[in-house]
């Protein structure tokens, strides 16, 4: 059962978690699907060809290759804010602003080309059945979110209470 559960968890974190929480650099930003619905627990679970298989891989590539000059200008102004964080000249909210747009604009981009992978795999990979079965994993997770966000509401109310 925890087994399944871990499963479950993996799958679903891949479809809400920002996918630089979970792929470094080395897997590519955007492992996304195509970490995980192109892994072999995802595989067997979903029940995912070789040929399917090889396709999200195609389309995470794909995504790599559009995201990764956003994702090295991001740490680039990264670390001119950084930069300016640790100057001991008066930090100037002006720079400060335009660096965070800037950044901001970047992770838009990110995102778009994140959803239109997540898109491709979505509608021009799985079947009708995979469908189902992912929709199905994304409820149980959502409610197993909600299920832990109730257990630690009670738990930290009933905590500080003497």
């Amino acid at each position: 059962m925890k087994t399944k559960m871990l499963l479950v968890f993996i799958v679903v974190a891949a479809l809400f978690v920002p996918q630089s929480l979970l792929f470094g650099q080395g897997r590519g930003f955007g492992g996304g699907w195509g970490g995980i619905l192109g892994g072999p627990m995802a595989a067997a679970y979903l029940g995912l060809s070789q040929d399917q298989m090889s396709q999200i891989k195609t389309l995470r590539q794909t995504e790599w290759t559009t995201v990764k000059p956003y994702m090295q200008q991001i740490r680039t102004y990264q670390q001119q804010l950084k930069g300016m964080i640790q100057s001991t000249a008066a930090l100037n909210a002006a720079q400060v602003t335009a660096l965070a747009s800037n950044i901001a604009t970047l992770q838009a981009k990110i995102t778009v080309a994140q959803a239109q992978m997540q898109w491709q795999v979505y509608n021009q990979v799985l079947n009708g059945t995979q469908q189902a079965a992912l929709n199905q994993l994304q409820q149980n997770m959502q409610q197993m979110r909600q299920n832990h966000e109730n257990a630690q509401s009670s738990s930290s109310s009933s905590g500080s209470n003497p």
